[in-house]
């Protein structure tokens, strides 16, 4: 790396490239072919029909933004707890940060899987696929 780019890498806490870095490497033409390729199928999707996009994004917000806020975090909480199962009922491995025990953490997770499986039924029953 040339000695501007590492004294600007090192004072964002980043490693310096090196010259073989692939990013790097690539021209203004290149850059821009690649970020044509990342919007413009998308774009074409939601331009030629909105629903598509809509129903992309419902789909994001029930089962990506219910598991990445729902259930992982409270999966995480329980794991910094409770360890591998091993401990005692009374016993965490890690101090609670919030209060609530095992119950509100099952709580979180079933809520959280109650909406994804409400939501997974009601499409399906619109689908034809279950009963209503």
């Amino acid at each position: 790396a040339t000695g501007a780019a590492a004294a600007g890498a090192a004072e964002r806490g980043e490693e310096p490239r090196e010259e073989g870095d692939a990013a790097a490497r690539r021209t203004p033409q290149q850059r821009a072919l690649l970020t044509a390729l990342a919007l413009l199928p998308p774009l074409g999707f939601a331009l030629s029909d909105p629903s598509i996009f809509f129903s992309a994004l419902d789909n994001a917000g029930t089962y990506g933004i219910l598991t990445l806020f729902g259930i992982i975090p409270a999966a995480m909480a329980w794991a910094q707890r409770y360890g591998d199962g091993d401990a005692e009922p009374g016993d965490a491995v890690a101090p609670a940060a919030l209060p609530g025990g095992r119950a509100t953490l099952v709580a979180m997770i079933v809520a959280a899987g109650a909406v994804v499986s409400v939501e997974t039924w009601e499409r399906l029953a619109a689908a034809g696929w279950a009963g209503a």
